[in-house]
């Protein structure tokens, strides 16, 4: 690996390199992606599966690598069950093995640190080191991981154009290790994160800010001058743009209801959710929903001309549930307004 140039060399270069070499196997799956397996140096009692930046950016050339190593394991539910070379737990002798051998190869290495929190990017590492008694600081570079899921360890090497880590999760099970991981970084990695970070901010649109369910529930009676209440309610709101910092106090859309052609029934502007507490940036690494929902009503009178086409959606409605058909009714949102932490307004 360390003959690699990262930062020069293009994923599908890389790969072939790789091929070559003999040290990489790809497998093709129907329903994902290919699988890369690698060879640990000359051990193959290691399973192990590589990812060529990995992360939510596409990049043209390779500035990360990460090869997950331990004993095989599968995730999903039922028949979606997906295998996962290397991604299990492993034996910690197993694991000081692979720790001694890249010792012999780099040295001792130049950072060793202990977390409650889990990591990704060795940037990030290396600097939540050097801060350490900045807790609120830490806070916000930090993956939140809770300390009740063990101690994360890390082992950084600082080479000549990029940095090198292994680390692992330590489990309550002195012998085993687990999320063992190998990480290469071309150096100043955190320089080209920031450009694609800008690069997405400078192009989102207020949707890419926010996610949330609506839910069209019963209408319901209301009082003199009105007749009936529109309800909706929004469930498992969340900040979803991590390139966002910043917390968001409140924000404002439009709900959008359609039918099963996507043909527009009735347009709800401005509806002004004031949130309990603001939705955390998800720059963390951890994306959080609100626990409870939100409810907001329209009153209309039925008899009058402009609640005839909320009268209409009642109506069509009840109808639906009645034939069991009430998914027909499809429900989605515009935002037009954001309130960030710090008071600034951003508008569609």
């Amino acid at each position: 690996m360390a003959s690699i140039p990262l930062g020069e060399i293009s994923g599908s270069e890389f790969l072939e390199k790789f091929l070559k070499q003999g040290l990489i196997e790809i497998n093709s799956f129907e329903d994902t992606d290919s699988l890369i397996t690698y060879k640990i140096g000359t051990d193959k009692q290691f399973q192990s599966t590589l990812w060529v930046n990995p992360g939510r950016y596409k990049f043209q050339k390779v500035n990360s690598v990460e090869i997950l190593f331990g004993s095989d394991s599968v995730s999903g539910f039922l028949e979606e069950m997906i295998y996962k070379p290397g991604e299990g737990d492993l034996e910690r002798e197993k694991l000081n093995s692979v720790i001694d051998q890249f010792k012999n190869w780099y040295g001792e290495p130049h950072i060793t640190f202990s977390h409650s929190e889990l990591f990704s990017e060795i940037y990030k590492v290396i600097e939540v080191n050097k801060n350490q008694n900045e807790g609120a600081k830490r806070g916000k570079l930090a993956g939140a991981f809770d300390a009740m899921y063990g101690i994360s360890r890390y082992l950084i090497w600082q080479l000549d154009g990029y940095n090198l880590m292994i680390s692992y999760r330590e489990n309550e099970d002195d012998s085993l290790s687990s999320l063992n991981t190998i990480r290469y970084e071309v150096n100043r990695f955190e320089d080209i994160l920031k450009k694609e970070k800008e690069k997405v901010l400078k192009s989102a649109v207020l949707n890419d800010y926010i996610d949330m369910s609506l839910n069209l529930d019963p209408f319901t009676e209301a009082q003199f001058p009105y007749t009936d209440r529109l309800n909706l309610s929004a469930i498992g709101i969340g900040h979803k743009l991590p390139e966002e910092e910043r917390d968001i106090r409140r924000f404002k859309f439009d709900a959008i209801v359609k039918n099963e052609y996507g043909d527009l029934i009735l347009l709800i502007p401005d509806v002004d959710l004031e949130l309990d507490s603001p939705l955390q940036s998800p720059s963390s690494g951890l994306f959080r929903k609100t626990s409870g929902g939100y409810s907001y009503s329209v009153f209309f009178n039925r008899n009058n001309s402009n609640g005839q086409d909320y009268e209409k959606l009642r109506r069509l409605r009840e109808q639906k549930i009645s034939s069991g058909n009430f998914s027909d009714i499809k429900l989605e949102y515009e935002i037009t307004a954001i309130i960030f932490e710090d008071g600034e307004v951003i508008k569609k």
